[in-house]
């Protein structure tokens, strides 16, 4: 499987795969969560399977992007 490229959390979009403790999964959706506001950036729920991720969107993850 490929390495996959860092990129920040924002610009996952969904049927692209990201690095979560230690394989890929498949991200099925992307949420803005509600409530406080970051200094920078904001707050991102990405839906993986069963799994949400809490993640900053200037945060940086680590990236297979689906095929298109």
């Amino acid at each position: 499987m490929r390495p996959g490229k860092v990129t920040p959390a924002g610009r996952v979009r969904a049927g692209d795969h990201v690095l979560h403790e230690g394989r890929f999964v498949e991200v099925t959706a992307i949420r803005k969560a509600q409530g406080r506001k970051p200094q920078t950036g904001e707050n991102l729920h990405v839906v993986a399977g069963d799994t949400v991720l809490k993640i900053n969107s200037t945060e940086p993850v680590r990236v297979q992007r689906a095929e298109t």
